[in-house]
């Protein structure tokens, strides 16, 4: 093998495992904690809402779901519509479709504004 063939085949194999390297840290590092924390925090939002739906509390469960579907629409609105698909718009429809239903003023008017500016367009 010549020594130039030699050299490229290294740069690939090299750059492959860069790159094989890089995925695995990305999961490692980043994805796996994220998707760790999202699921904490669903374990603990379902523990509070079927908590206060055994004692009888149906309108704090619903509250509880109100709060968590706020904070939810605004970290959608942050991230934006270009990294969304199609379903992501089909659920955002029934989302406005549920608020036009059920309109609401939480306690925090900036994230009322911002749900509201947010889920206009649907």
């Amino acid at each position: 093998m010549s020594p130039r063939l030699a050299a490229g085949a290294g740069l690939v194999v090299g750059c492959a495992a860069g790159v094989a390297t890089t995925v695995w840290a990305m999961n490692a590092w980043v994805v796996d904690p994220l998707v760790h924390t999202h699921a904490a925090v669903a374990v603990s939002v379902d523990t509070q809402v079927l908590d206060t739906l055994r004692r009888g509390n149906t309108p704090g469960a619903a509250e509880i779901l109100e709060y968590y579907l706020d904070e939810n629409l605004v970290t959608l609105g942050r991230i934006g519509a270009p990294s969304m698909d199609d379903t992501d718009h089909k659920i955002l429809a029934h989302a406005a479709s549920y608020r036009r239903q059920f309109p609401r003023a939480s306690t925090r008017p900036d994230v009322d504004k911002a749900v509201d500016d947010f889920l206009k367009p649907y």
